[in-house]
């Protein structure tokens, strides 16, 4: 029997965007049925349609099917309306996660810049829905990765606004912290994300003045995201492999291999927050430097502008090292091994194709205890990694040829992942980045 466009979305949904479930071979009965104790409601099932069959749209480059999507969407804030107005349904987890979902719609087929409103006012509602939950959620699994995921996501938002984390969010973490272990990595760079949140947005709305202060509170936090990813154990490493395939795709003849999808959002997450940290470490050392009388005066301050200028070239190639995997290109051989370089440029890429995030298909992957979880575990690393790719292209270093790979690259998660927004932020690249460039000469 043909499956419906809604078990066709279902499907993909939970073949892409559901960590712990398998190719998409498998049909759309044995994901319903694949975990009995998930709560799909109608309230998150028809989320899930909607991201589903827009995936579908921009994978299989079928347009009808996004007007379909886009009426699943308005059917899925209707339901999602009506949960607000229940005081049970309110505090479920389904309406929270059904909330993060519909954000991702926005990512996959948003193609201007009000996209990214429309998205930050569904992570607010997500913000305000936790805030209603209070502090006796973080007593279960599951509303703690829904916190942890939400204000990953939150942070990036208000990043790009330049504003602070709402005060409940950081009373939430609180309460998070005497549930967990918080000296594992995931929690560590959470903390160091949302301490920078609001570090940033102080300074951006003129809060926060003292250069000193500043540039001590950013080598603070750098100091300690350094630390926490300098002793990782060997299920978070990934290789580092060099090769002579595909150089439109493998910029300078290298790319990453990571173990798991969770691992390679790990460290693109801690990049891009010490991108901005090293950006911000800059400006406050070269406006010190400037000043009447000079601020800055010994030489430990002209060594660290050396050093997060060398920091944000080695950390901008890391980021660039990472997309041959997302976009579905691993290697032929079995080269993934924990913290290892591989010399040998005869290596062969391969296309794994088929799905969105192929690159990770095969990996091993370490994952959360998810037997008492009331929802599945959304796979959120891709559409991070767009973010990352743009604050690479907005560096006061960045080289116009890699500026040029950024913008092209951007466009290829489009056209390969459908993640509409990726090109919004290639435009604005070229719109404000690249002319610098043409006067320079």
């Amino acid at each position: 029997m043909t499956p419906t466009i809604d078990e066709r979305a279902v499907n993909f949904f939970f073949s892409n965007h559901i960590v712990g479930v398998g190719l998409p071979s498998r049909g759309f009965i044995d994901h319903m049925h694949a975990h009995p104790d998930y709560d799909l409601d109608d309230n998150l099932l028809s989320s899930i349609k909607a991201v589903g069959l827009a995936g579908v749209s921009n994978v299989t480059k079928a347009p009808g099917l996004l007007e379909e999507a886009g009426k699943r969407y308005v059917t899925a804030v209707r339901h999602l309306n009506a949960a607000l107005q229940s005081p049970v349904d309110v505090k479920k987890d389904t309406t929270l996660m059904a909330v993060m979902i519909l954000g991702i719609f926005e990512t996959l087929v948003g193609r201007s810049e009000n996209s990214f409103v429309a998205w930050a006012a569904h992570l607010n509602g997500a913000a305000a829905l936790m805030k209603i939950r209070g502090p006796e959620q973080m007593k279960t699994a599951t509303a703690r990765r829904l916190y942890g995921q939400i204000t990953a996501m939150l942070a990036t938002s208000c990043l790009q606004q330049d504003i602070a984390l709402p005060e409940h969010i950081f009373e939430l973490r609180l309460e998070l912290d005497k549930h967990v272990n918080i000296k594992d990595i995931t929690w560590e760079n959470h903390r160091v994300l949302i301490l920078f949140t609001n570090l940033h947005a102080k300074v951006k709305r003129g809060k926060l003045t003292d250069l000193q202060e500043i540039f001590n509170q950013c080598l603070e936090l750098d100091s300690k995201l350094v630390q926490v990813f300098s002793d990782t154990t060997d299920d978070w490493k990934f290789s580092t492999i060099y090769t002579d395939e595909e150089p439109d795709l493998v910029y300078n003849g290298r790319f990453h291999v990571y173990q798991h999808a969770i691992s390679a959002q790990m460290w693109n997450g801690m990049r891009a927050i010490r991108i901005m940290l090293n950006e911000m470490i800059r400006n406050v050392l070269l406006k010190g430097f400037s000043s009447k009388p000079p601020l800055f005066v010994h030489k430990a301050h002209t060594e660290q502008l050396q050093k997060s200028t060398d920091v944000l070239y080695e950390i901008s190639a890391d980021i660039i090292s990472s997309v041959p995997q997302y976009l579905g290109y691993i290697p032929t051989e079995n080269l993934v091994s924990p913290n290892k370089s591989f010399g040998s440029r005869e290596t062969i890429l391969m296309r794994n194709s088929g799905q969105m995030w192929s690159g990770f298909v095969n990996m091993n992957q370490e994952l959360p205890d998810l037997k008492t979880s009331s929802v599945p575990l959304l796979r959120t690393a891709g559409y991070q990694l767009p973010w990352a790719l743009f604050l690479v292209g907005v560096t006061d270093i960045v080289t116009e040829p890699v500026l040029r790979w950024v913008i092209k690259i951007l466009k290829e998660f489009t056209r390969i992942l459908g993640i509409q927004q990726a090109t919004v932020l290639a435009e604005k690249l070229e719109l404000t980045r690249l002319p610098a460039f043409a006067t320079a000469i």
